[in-house]
């Protein structure tokens, strides 16, 4: 059984926006914009062997299109589960299963061709290992973010609606609580006020 204080706590997720998952889903885009700041910029032809490179494939074409269908829908999550709607919790998961994929393609690729060079926020290194290892450290930061966003996001929508539910079915009687609430800040109040006098 919930003690006041529980109750109360609860209650104000009623009046209070659902922030942290919020927070964290936007942290999630921030991470996928650093790592698009490095594939999007690496303009190599070809391979050292003399291969097309990945790079100026239809496939980096799909990936900006990609890039941009999820900035919007990761905006679109984070008012969402802002607003504390469930469904949300799923695209957010979606969304980190889609970033952990992507380490798969260009992360790994730049990691076995060893010839791209590029600048990165004014440092030039020639280590394509340093870039292969920066897009994946930005992509699993990403899919971090975004799953504890769903996770906390979850438990906060299923805490306000357990609660909404209780009020509702009369398990719980808010005034009354808030009545007994009142008793006590009025009893400490004049207990306060009582020592005041003695203290004179």
């Amino acid at each position: 059984m919930k003690n006041t204080n529980q109750i109360l706590q609860d209650d104000l997720l009623q009046y209070r926006k659902n922030s942290l998952p919020a927070n964290l889903t936007l942290l999630g885009l921030v991470f996928n914009v650093l790592f698009f700041c490095i594939a999007y910029c690496i303009t190599a032809p070809t391979t050292a062997s003399g291969d097309p490179s990945l790079f100026v494939t239809i496939l980096m074409g799909g990936s900006v299109i990609l890039t941009l269908v999820m900035l919007l829908t990761t905006f679109l999550a984070s008012e969402g589960i802002k607003a504390y709607k469930k469904k949300f919790v799923v695209v957010l998961i979606v969304l980190a299963v889609i970033q952990f994929a992507r380490i798969f393609v260009f992360p790994i690729y730049v990691l076995q061709h060893q010839e791209f060079v590029r600048t990165y926020f004014w440092i030039r290194t020639g280590n394509s290992t340093i870039l292969g290892v920066m897009m994946i450290f930005w992509q699993c930061l990403s899919v971090a973010s975004y799953v504890a966003a769903a996770v906390i996001g979850y438990r906060n929508c299923k805490k306000r609606e357990g609660h909404v539910k209780a009020v509702e079915s009369g398990e719980i009687n808010m005034e009354q609580i808030f009545a007994e609430d009142k008793k006590q800040i009025e009893a400490g109040a004049e207990l306060i006020g009582s020592v005041a006098e003695e203290v004179k």
